[in-house]
């Protein structure tokens, strides 16, 4: 079955959408994530400055936020490489739409 070009590019732009969406929602996640992480690092920063026995806690706490940092990135680049493929499928569509414009 061959799809209109019309309803192929309004695919195309529901998909982007979505995939923005989508983005936006991992990006507030990525900035939620960071500022717990700088808070780790801070309460870090403290306890390496008392030397006191929270301190190998502390340390973990702000090592395991800072791998979630690197988590919430990953899966923000991965919802970065979905919205650039759709702005790609875009393009094309309307190249294929319109093609003499």
């Amino acid at each position: 079955m061959k799809i209109n070009l019309p309803d192929k590019l309004l695919r195309e732009i529901r998909k982007l959408e979505v995939r923005i969406e989508d983005y936006m929602e991992k990006n507030d996640d990525l900035s939620k994530v960071l500022s717990i992480n700088l808070k780790h690092l801070k309460t870090l920063n403290e306890s390496i400055e008392r030397v006191s026995g929270t301190l190998m806690k502390d340390k973990f706490d702000a090592l395991q936020s800072l791998n979630n940092v690197f988590i919430r990135i990953s899966s923000l680049e991965h919802a970065k490489s979905h919205l650039i493929e759709s702005l790609g499928e875009i393009i094309l569509s309307i190249e294929e739409e319109y093609p003499r414009i």
